[in-house]
């Protein structure tokens, strides 16, 4: 047994007893690690108000052997995001992020961290936080859950003959229908051009867009692979 300073955030709380409870972190040192959080409603010197989400910390662990649970020392805060916890939106929008990642990822990596702890700072920070930045959020988080977009063999002739374009599912029967402006955002999406952030969507291809990720996380929690057929290959496993 050793005790380790780790860097991260509180995922998840489960509550244990009328006093202690079991937290899963995502930290930069060694990714997702569950603990053991003694005394957690009594104890405020020890934990100093830091356990709960969307608090960047500095946890004291004391680690032991793979098939035992990992004890939580003390943790600090080390930045509280005030704008995420001020703002009802932004606080939304984070709760979204982690709902992602606890459905998506079936462990947290160090690596994986890099980008949820960048995200968090982009919504704290952000002036304004609209749709186009919400799909930017998902569309990031499927990349890292093994899924990367990949817009090819655009057909201006299609364009101009249909205004829609349809992506065929091997999990459901219907259709999911894109026009061509959410083509255009994919694009933008895959060639990481920052205008993709001012795109705005009606209510019809809001509908269209949340439709096809619940198609893929559908398929990705199923341990399925999805193919969405057409005159190009939009999504495509790469893990």
């Amino acid at each position: 047994m050793k005790t380790e300073i780790l860097h991260g955030y509180v995922i998840k709380i489960t509550p244990y007893s009328d006093y202690d409870a079991i937290l899963m972190l995502f930290t930069q040192e060694m990714g997702g690690i569950s603990v053991f959080a003694k005394g957690l409603r009594s104890s405020r010197k020890r934990f100093q108000g830091s356990i709960d989400r969307f608090l960047y910390n500095e946890f004291e662990v004391l680690l032991k052997d793979r098939d035992k649970l990992s004890i939580l020392k003390s943790s600090k805060i080390i930045n509280a995001f005030f704008n995420i916890k001020n703002e009802s939106q932004k606080l939304i929008f984070a709760e979204h992020l982690i709902e992602l990642y606890n459905n998506l990822l079936t462990q947290f990596t160090s690596n994986n961290f890099i980008y949820f702890n960048s995200m968090l700072r982009y919504i704290n920070n952000a002036k304004k936080i609209n749709y186009s930045s919400l799909l930017v959020l998902r569309f990031n988080t499927l990349k890292i859950a093994g899924i990367m977009p990949r817009v090819d063999n655009i057909d201006d002739k299609l364009f101009s003959t249909n205004q829609f374009i349809f992506f065929n599912s091997e999990v459901e029967s219907n259709m999911i229908k894109l026009t061509i402006n959410q083509v255009e955002f994919l694009i933008g999406f895959q060639q990481e051009n920052q205008k993709i952030l001012s795109f705005e969507f009606n209510e019809e291809e809001k509908r269209s867009f949340g439709k096809l990720f619940s198609t893929l996380y559908y398929s990705i929690s199923n341990k399925k692979l999805l193919t969405i057929p057409l005159l190009m290959q939009f999504f495509e496993k790469t893990i």
